[in-house]
């Protein structure tokens, strides 16, 4: 996300490469590798992260069927590889164990706004809200959201967030700002 909203696709997807050549097992970098190709406009090689991602979550969900994270990451995989249904499904099990977590509920927005599912979708990103999400250029660039960014309920977000008392506060974001500081990227 750091890199969507900064537009920097080349460099992130060289970080995420090289993050899964050391942890090939991961199932995180080839689902964010595969989300870089799609920006990208590489299709071929989108589809193959996808798949090799959810592979790897799938397995990854055998040993711990309670990982939200993987859930929600693998449900993008689902409907990108034309499996809606089972990645509404997932993402549905992910938003049942952390009902209350902004970025599950933001990660389930993008699931169905990828899924053609814009009530759905614009429900979650304003439970995100509500729970703490707090990190604008997210929703303005996201492009998960480009086809629920017109809508009324997507543009009146804007002016929740505006009207919250600090842009960036949700833990989750503090972390990844914290994160892309120690390796030197800008948070």
């Amino acid at each position: 996300m750091f890199f969507l909203t900064r537009g920097l696709l080349e460099e992130a997807l060289a970080q995420f490469e090289a993050a899964w050549e050391r942890r090939p097992d991961d199932f995180q970098c080839p689902i964010l590798i595969a989300t870089m190709h799609r920006e990208l406009d590489r299709p071929e090689k989108a589809r193959f992260h996808f798949r090799r991602g959810l592979e790897l979550a799938d397995e990854h969900l055998e040993l711990d069927p309670d990982h939200v994270r993987a859930q929600y990451l693998s449900a993008f995989s689902l409907v990108e590889l034309g499996r809606e249904e089972e990645g509404i499904a997932r993402v549905r099990r992910a938003v049942e164990q952390a009902p209350d977590d902004s970025m599950t509920l933001y990660n389930a927005a993008g699931v169905h706004a990828r899924a053609g599912r814009t009530d759905a979708a614009l429900d979650f990103l304003e439970r995100a809200v509500d729970a703490g999400f707090a990190y604008r250029p997210d929703l303005e660039h996201d492009t998960d959201f480009a086809s629920i960014r017109p809508h009324p309920r997507f543009q009146a977000l804007f002016d929740r967030l505006d009207r919250q008392a600090e842009p960036g506060a949700d833990p989750a974001v503090r972390r990844t700002a914290r994160a892309c500081r120690k390796i030197g990227k800008p948070g």
